[in-house]
């Protein structure tokens, strides 16, 4: 007889031998797994087992988007959706895919860790540049268009990976990210893992620490390593969906501020605290630190 030990939709093929007296692999599973006995029928269930969880594999669904602004809220005005989008090179729905393949962007690492792992890709908008406070209208329209394609496929999707920036304000709010991770939470809940990228300038809210189950830093000014934060955000969601086991966020707020003008990365202090975090990292298996530098809008 062979035993079926199930754990959120992923199955392993677990005993002896079966009936027919062919050897069947073996595996112990986990204490907080549910086993159910069906009928031998031998190797051939191991193959359909391993058959129908490469399948799930397989047709994982993740929703992708980019809305990122860098506020300059000392401008004389106020940015309109039009010069917003020009400048921020807007692109929308499957062109997304192509435009950002092979690229050192924050997509471009979700594309690159999506594709290895054989998971299926919707993307949304993506949009980025520094720009004045936006206008409530422009961050309405930018978020509206992302909050319609999560209505629409929040029934058949498993994650959503966001590249956010962490420094955006509009005429509403100086939280920009914040609200536009509220708005996501309203329609796929609390339980469907949502992973985020960040500028190295953001202003990390608490709000942002709350909604999003992970977030994913640049740590190089200039920002070279775009590629990495996307990566490493896929991947970790891919991990939450075949292990159910959700990564743990903690923000340390330092009183102070950093200027641009000293937070070249690839000289002292940075070198030797970028040394300390990655030592960190390694000695309390973290999968991510960043000492994110804020942003002075």
């Amino acid at each position: 007889m062979t035993s079926i030990f199930t754990r959120k939709g992923y199955a392993t093929a677990v005993s002896g031998k079966a009936a027919n007296g062919c050897p069947v692999r073996s595996a112990k599973p986990p204490d907080n797994m549910e086993f159910h006995f069906i009928s031998p029928c031998g190797a051939k269930l191991c193959e359909a087992v391993d058959t129908l969880a490469e399948e799930k594999r397989m047709l994982m669904k993740i929703l992708i988007g980019k809305f990122g602004h860098e506020a300059n809220t000392f401008a004389s005005h106020h940015e309109q959706f039009e010069p917003y989008a020009a400048s921020g090179s807007l692109c929308r729905g499957e062109a997304i895919i192509p435009t950002f393949r092979g690229t050192p962007d924050y997509i471009g690492g979700m594309i690159d860790a999506a594709e290895e792992a054989g998971a299926a890709l919707i993307p949304t908008i993506a949009c980025l540049t520094v720009a004045p406070t936006l206008t409530s209208t422009c961050a309405r329209r930018v978020s509206d268009e992302l909050m319609d394609a999560v209505r629409r496929h929040k029934d058949e999707i498993d994650g959503i990976c966001l590249g956010l920036h962490g420094a955006g304000c509009s005429e509403d709010t100086d939280d920009l990210e914040g609200e536009v991770l509220e708005r996501v939470r309203e329609v796929v809940g609390a339980e469907m893992p949502v992973m985020v990228t960040l500028d190295l300038h953001a202003n990390v809210s608490e709000k942002m620490v709350r909604l999003a189950d992970g977030l994913f830093g640049i740590r190089q000014y200039p920002h070279i390593d775009m590629y990495d934060p996307g990566y490493l955000a896929m991947k970790t969601l891919i991990s939450v969906l075949r292990t159910g086991k959700k990564p743990e966020t903690a923000l340390c707020a330092l009183p102070m501020l950093i200027s641009h003008a000293a937070g070249y990365t690839f000289a002292e202090p940075f070198l030797s605290i970028r040394e300390y975090f990655d030592s960190y990292c390694r000695e309390h298996q973290l999968l991510s630190a960043t000492l994110f530098h804020g942003f002075a809008p």
